[in-house]
């Protein structure tokens, strides 16, 4: 209705709905907040880190008490822009953006996604620059900061031991990709890493599944696809491939979709050792 809400009370709204999709339970505000955010927090179960205001003071902040720098990092195809896109409105004093805006950039790649964002929010900065800025964040939480999701090590271990061969094909590029395999010490398991840039045709398509099954020499029909995103799960199945939908804490409202859509739906990779 066109009415002001204070910046606290703002921050309460969103402090409700993330409070469960966060692993660390820390949210930083600055001293003009009122103790109406502090009791808040607390009464959420949650830690309050009141700090000095100021953007370059909160960037510090962020650093120095190794909090997130957006609110969902995981290692995937197609988050990276999303997560990074917060953290760059911040970086130029403004971390509102729409809600439609992490459906549509999710399957995108890298340099698709930045040429979206510029237009759609009218930045001054160039292609190039969006996804530099983009890429230096990226490139320091994906060394140290993502990490797998549930059971996703011990399912790779069984695979090995099965001589199962094993792809990733992703919307991410090596830069990216390599340094949170060696992160997560899980760069030995893969025969092959396939990013999007080398086929001519979007995440929607199955063209980076096809090309990352023929370097595995494999047959299609025999191979099995796990994605999170609908897009992923609908172009996998428009390939002729076997999809098992994997349950993402960003996606939770979207289970039955992907579901639904999918042949096989898990929530954590050891379901497929049973």
């Amino acid at each position: 209705n066109g009415n002001y809400i204070a910046t606290d009370k703002y921050m309460i709204i969103i402090i409700r709905d993330i409070i469960n999709k966060v692993a660390k339970k820390e949210f930083l505000y600055d001293v003009k907040c009122s103790k109406s955010l502090t009791d808040e927090i607390e009464k959420l179960g949650a830690k309050g880190i009141c700090y000095r205001t100021g953007n370059s003071y909160t960037k510090a902040a962020i650093r120095e008490k190794d909090l997130p720098d957006s609110f969902l990092v995981k290692i995937d195809e197609g988050m990276v822009p999303y997560n990074f896109s917060v953290s760059m409105w911040s970086t130029y004093g403004n971390s509102m953006y729409p809600d439609n805006y992490v459906d549509i950039i999710t399957p995108m790649g890298f340099e698709e996604c930045a040429d979206y964002t510029i237009k759609r929010f009218g930045l001054k900065e160039s292609n190039a620059e969006v996804m530099n800025e983009w890429h230096n964040m990226a490139v320091y939480s994906y060394a140290n900061k993502v990490k797998l999701k549930p059971g996703v090590e011990d399912f790779l271990k069984y695979l090995r031991e099965n001589n199962v061969k094993m792809s990733i094909a992703t919307a991410n590029s090596l830069e990216l990709v390599i340094p949170a395999l060696k992160n997560n010490m899980i760069d030995g398991y893969f025969d092959n890493i396939t990013t999007l840039k080398e086929v001519s045709r979007g995440k929607e398509f199955p063209d980076v599944y096809d090309l990352s099954t023929s370097r595995l020499g494999a047959d299609k029909n025999k191979c099995v696809v796990f994605e999170d995103i609908i897009e992923g799960i609908r172009a996998a199945k428009l390939g002729g491939y076997k999809v098992i939908g994997v349950f993402d804490k960003r996606a939770e409202d979207k289970v039955e979709l992907l579901s639904s859509n999918a042949d096989y739906y898990i929530y954590d990779y050891k379901e497929c050792m049973a």
